[in-house]
């Protein structure tokens, strides 16, 4: 179990499946798409690789997945936080503490206190007729800056939440899961990478589960 993820290409379908923009392939980086398929007359539904189905297979090899094995992979995943809870556990404060010392809330209110300070400076010359674009100018860029430290502590404030969730789940469930379910996926599942012979299980919390094929 690790933490992190790789990209993907950005492509989106149907938010009707839960797993649906989630399931990536890790040969192209191309997403999975969930497909009714017809296989010498043996109807089934599979995942496969988009890439793989809009350049014919010679684009990329990716294998095609049995929904049922996928959910089963998510389920084995779940099952593998709950029985690992300890360890989960474990893993979840480190992370906590990496997300900690990534706040940048001492930085923002740097930026707050140079704003303060150039507003004054830009009064003051308002009011002494002077010529005041290069601080207006200089404000701009404060403000630009304090927008991009706000987006990275909001970020920073959804990994919190999405750790202290998988935490709070651990301590509720007292049995293994059973069966699949979309909102486990909505809620926890961040991405799932396919390999040839394994899934790895990324969680929001910034925990990895492989799960062999």
């Amino acid at each position: 179990m690790t933490s992190g993820r790789d990209g993907q290409k950005r492509r989106i379908y149907s938010s009707k499946y839960a797993l649906s923009s989630i399931c990536t392939c890790m040969k192209c980086g191309d997403i999975y798409r969930r497909i009714a398929w017809n296989n010498r007359g043996k109807k089934s539904i599979v995942w496969r690789c988009c890439t793989r189905v809009e350049n014919v297979s010679s684009a990329c090899s990716a294998p095609t997945i049995q929904e049922d094995d996928l959910q089963q992979a998510v389920i084995d995943a779940m099952n593998t936080v709950l029985e690992c809870s300890k360890d989960v556990k474990d893993i979840l404060e480190e992370n906590i503490l990496e997300v900690i010392g990534q706040d940048n809330s001492d930085k923002i209110g740097v930026i707050n206190k140079e704003i303060a300070e150039k507003q004054k400076e830009l009064l003051g010359l308002v009011h002494g007729k002077k010529d005041y674009s290069k601080c207006t100018d200089e404000m701009e860029e404060l403000r630009q800056k304090k927008q991009l430290e706000l987006v990275k502590h909001a970020n920073t404030e959804g990994i919190r939440k999405r750790i202290n969730e998988l935490a709070a789940y651990v301590d509720s469930q007292e049995t293994k899961i059973s069966e699949y379910d979309d909102k486990l996926v909505r809620k926890y599942i961040e991405q799932i990478q396919v390999y040839d012979d394994r899934f790895v299980v990324c969680f929001k919390a910034k925990v990895e589960i492989n799960i062999s094929r």
